[in-house]
């Protein structure tokens, strides 16, 4: 009687191992999937930093060459009524 109390004993204690690393093993994957979601989160905002960036400086360039273009049409203009 006493060696299977002692036997379901050390089942208990093995069931109990396994249990807690089982759920550290499941806390683990866990943390890395949050951690692959951030960093693709990360890089998805940081692209779109990029395009804004990108997208600014090709607007205010278009903008520029398009006031050239009016000044140099406004310089003909004051040289034709000359």
């Amino acid at each position: 009687m006493l060696g299977k109390i002692k036997e379901l004993l050390k089942i208990r204690k093995r069931n109990i191992f396994l249990s807690i690393f089982s759920n550290e093993k499941k806390n683990q994957n866990q943390r890395e999937k949050e951690f692959t979601v951030q960093e693709n989160l990360d890089l998805t905002l940081s692209n779109e930093e990029k395009d804004i960036e990108e997208h600014y400086a090709l607007s205010k360039t278009k903008k520029n060459k398009k006031q050239y273009k009016n000044n140099m049409e406004a310089g003909f203009d004051f040289l034709l009524k000359r």
